[in-house]
């Protein structure tokens, strides 16, 4: 699979718009148009981690590098993209209160099973 094949499959995997994706990786939209038509067949090194960061994959997935696989199974659950989309929308700051109530959660989660009320 291509370079652009993975980007378009990953972003609809993420149900990203090539808008969304510009804008979270910091690439213009004609040239993430150029890369998932195939008309980019090499991308420089910042510009691919950008793009890998933004699509939550290692960027060695996206050229192709042996052993490097995403958790594609992950973005099948549709309740699960909506939350990430969610999560990349939220500033610094609601980052960090959004994980730390999640972290309270878990603890909750712990303790009752700690006691047997599951």
């Amino acid at each position: 699979m291509s370079l652009g094949q993975k980007v378009k499959e990953l972003r609809a995997l993420l149900d990203m718009k090539q808008k969304e994706l510009a804008e979270a990786s910091g690439i213009s939209q004609s040239t993430l148009c150029r890369i998932e038509s195939g008309n980019v067949k090499k991308i420089d090194p910042n510009s691919l981690r950008r793009l890998a960061e933004a699509l939550e994959v290692p960027a060695g997935y996206l050229v192709g590098e042996k052993g490097q696989h995403p958790e594609i199974g992950l973005y099948s659950d549709s309740s699960l993209r909506r939350l990430l989309r969610s999560y990349r929308s939220l500033s610094p700051s609601g980052r960090r209160k959004l994980e730390f109530f999640v972290r309270f959660l878990e603890e909750g989660k712990k303790k009752r099973i700690e006691k047997g009320d599951t």
